[in-house]
């Protein structure tokens, strides 16, 4: 039987950091409703006008930008009143009436679908009208995958309730601060399009008759935001840098796992001499997103003499980046080497003291226990190595480990 031996020997660096924090990307195009495909002049000018956002039914939402001035759709001037934005320089305008004959509602396809098991913070800014003539504490926001609507100016179908909504009770009645509403949702996956609106029932709803203005409960909507919450872009749990022997050459195997991506594009693999200066000698795709473990690979097929040090740029799909903490590892170009003759475990321990060599097997066991002197070495375990093993050596005086190999015999 001819034996086919394959020794893998690499110098152990394994490094455990914690997660890298960015900024949470906010899910929501257009948010602050600045952007338009067609400035509007007028009142009930929406679909078509405000870029990404529609009305679902048939009523008529209003979309107020400065580019309307002095027209009737202007800010802060408009034709109905008075109000400055919470921040840029537009926001949408809708009624929040009783009943179920009519209903204003306003809706937009989040830029990537809810995973499952994820929280997402929710918030927006509304303000009461300075002519309503009542008030409502319902106003909320429903995340759904397939995006509700109604060929009429009634409810929506499937009657959709908000996952997050504005206490009740409490009565939203300021009508010159803006009020926050926001709260977590934890999705139930495939959630893509978010609904906003006065949502529930009369019954659930608690409405407030005000002792001015003629115009019923009317809001403003600004500043709209669903982020994940502690989701970072990508969260590291290994990263490590192996200098590896085999019968083909020499290279270094760089390896890292990651248990969360959200936006992710790609793995810039940078390389520096000094552990300052870095260059980038390769890229890995990733998984864009997911809540799961992931690992990857790359071999830098040409190291550079001595220590090198890596790092990981964790690239997103915003052109937004971080790095990762730097390994090192250490190409000393010495000799030492192991492989297997007749049974037996040649190893060259070209240090000038004692090293430790353990086998394990697969399932972690371990097997056999040899101190190596200075030189060369020939071992004969007396377990049967008829598979694939892990070969270990320690430094005997610091205990640190020196090389990794993987044995089998076929």
């Amino acid at each position: 039987m001819r034996r086919n031996l394959q020794l893998v020997s690499s110098l152990l660096n394994f490094f455990l950091f914690g997660s890298i924090l960015v900024n949470a990307q906010n899910l929501v195009p257009n948010p602050g409703f600045e952007s338009y495909t067609t400035c509007p002049v007028g009142f009930s000018q929406y679909n078509g006008y405000v870029s990404n956002w529609i009305s679902p039914n048939t009523g008529s939402p209003d979309y107020m930008n400065t580019c309307a001035n002095p027209n009737p759709a202007g800010v802060p001037h408009n034709g109905i009143g008075y109000q400055f934005p919470h921040s840029g320089a537009a926001y949408s305008g809708m009624y929040a009436s009783s009943g179920t004959i009519y209903r204003e509602f306003i809706q937009v396809q989040l830029t990537s679908p809810l995973m499952a098991g994820q929280q997402y913070l929710f918030s927006m800014y509304v303000v009461l009208h300075n002519r309503s003539s009542s008030a409502v504490d319902d106003i909320g926001a429903n995340f759904s995958v397939i995006a509700p609507s109604a060929g009429g100016t009634g409810m929506l179908s499937g009657n959709p309730q908000p996952q997050i909504s504005n206490p009740p009770g409490n009565v939203i009645t300021d009508t010159l601060n803006w009020t926050l509403i926001s709260g977590t949702y934890t999705a139930l996956g495939g959630e893509r399009y978010l609904t906003l609106g006065h949502l529930k029932s009369d019954a659930n709803t608690t409405y407030f008759s005000l002792p001015y203005g003629t115009m019923g409960a009317y809001y403003y909507y600004d500043d709209v935001s669903v982020t994940p919450v502690n989701l970072l872009p990508v969260s590291l749990s290994f990263f490590s840098a192996d200098f590896v022997k085999s019968f083909s050459g020499t290279y270094v195997q760089l390896q890292w796992t990651t248990e969360s991506e959200w936006n992710s594009c790609c793995f810039m693999i940078e390389r520096s001499s000094d552990g300052q200066n870095f260059s980038a000698i390769g890229m890995v795709n990733s998984s864009t997103n997911s809540n799961t473990s992931h690992q990857y690979r790359f071999a830098d097929q040409n190291p550079l003499p001595g220590s090198s040090f890596y790092r990981l740029r964790l690239q997103n799909t915003d052109e937004s980046f971080s790095y990762s903490s730097a390994v090192s590892v250490v190409n000393d170009g010495t000799a030492t080497s192991a492989y297997i003759s007749n049974g037996i475990i040649i190893i060259s321990n070209e240090s000038d003291h004692n090293i430790i060599a353990t086998i394990y097997s697969t399932e972690g066991k371990q097997i056999a226990v040899q101190i190596i002197s200075p030189g060369k070495f020939e071992w004969k375990p007396s377990a049967d190595l008829y598979e694939l093993h892990l070969l270990l050596l320690h430094d005997a005086n610091t205990g640190n480990a020196i090389y990794r190999e993987k044995i089998w015999l076929n």
